[in-house]
């Protein structure tokens, strides 16, 4: 259950494209370049970083430099940075991805993506951290996040 939790948070984030330092104010870098094709214009995460049986909300707002119909999604979520609570490559417009990130194909211009969800009072407290890597049907890189925050 804790693994869908984390691999929910991340995947919210998958269409962000920032430089930012992780800390606790700050859970999101982006592990990608300037070629990415999405751009980030901003994000909003209340609170930052998420509570146990606190509802987050995530606001989306960037651009798509060109459209994408398909693609893949690499997504490695781990818990103290021991235990791997999911590796794994799924299609960018299975309909599970397109629950989290919005419906696929993804048009060239502006994005904007709302959701929210909540993280069950049960899940243990500790570390949790992830990649992900977003990329087209031609291996052009979409965008590339990394995530990390304490859970307490």
């Amino acid at each position: 259950m804790i693994f869908k939790i984390l691999l929910l948070i991340i995947s919210i984030s998958l269409f962000l494209n920032i430089s930012i330092g992780i800390d606790e104010n700050q859970i999101w870098k982006s592990c990608g370049t300037s070629q990415d094709i999405f751009h980030i214009n901003s994000i909003i995460v209340k609170p930052t970083p998420p509570v146990k049986g606190k509802l987050v909300k995530v606001n989306v707002n960037g651009t798509f430099i060109k459209d994408v119909v398909d693609g893949e999604a690499k997504i490695i979520a781990k818990y103290n940075n021991i235990m791997t609570l999911y590796n794994e490559t799924n299609d960018l417009c299975s309909p599970t991805a397109q629950a989290i990130i919005g419906n696929c194909p993804f048009k060239k211009g502006p994005y904007l993506h709302s959701a929210n969800f909540s993280i069950p009072t049960s899940a243990p407290n500790g570390y949790y951290s992830g990649n992900i890597l977003l990329t087209d049907s031609f291996n052009n890189t979409i965008t590339c996040i990394n995530v990390a925050f304490n859970l307490e």
